[in-house]
């Protein structure tokens, strides 16, 4: 015996993501949108380093389209602000970069404080204190 509302509460499930045998691109072609976080590492987003003895406080400039090792040398001397071909760290990066200005200058490796008020990051080295507009 099916249930009255048996049809809704496939829908419901289809909706959270578990559906049989279906793709999750399905779901979104019929206008059920599942849904997902809003990317907060935006420009003008407050940020610090995550993982460092002295995490630094400091504000997103700029972001990269894409990773700077799939970029061009004359792409990377494009980048505004600060050419990311300068900077070897994050030139060799393979993920999204973001041009950060630190208030406060977060510890290296090796240093006690960064030789640089704006550094090219990889986005996954960087947590949000505070989400941009």
């Amino acid at each position: 015996m099916v249930p009255a509302n048996y049809a809704e509460s496939q829908l419901d499930y289809e909706t959270r993501g578990k559906s049989y045998g279906r793709k999750r691109g399905d779901l979104l072609e019929r206008g059920r949108c599942l849904m997902g976080r809003k990317v907060q590492k935006v420009e003008g987003a407050l940020v610090r380093m995550g993982r460092r003895r002295k995490p630094g406080f400091g504000i997103i400039l700029h972001k990269t389209d894409r990773a700077p090792h799939l970029m061009t040398h004359e792409e990377q001397e494009m980048t505004p602000v600060k050419p990311i071909a300068r900077d070897y760290q994050a030139a060799t990066a393979t993920e999204v970069c973001a041009l950060v200005h630190w208030f406060e200058k977060p510890s290296e490796w090796e240093n006690n404080e960064t030789h640089s008020n704006r550094t090219w990051v990889p986005l996954s080295w960087l947590r949000v204190i505070s989400k941009g507009k």
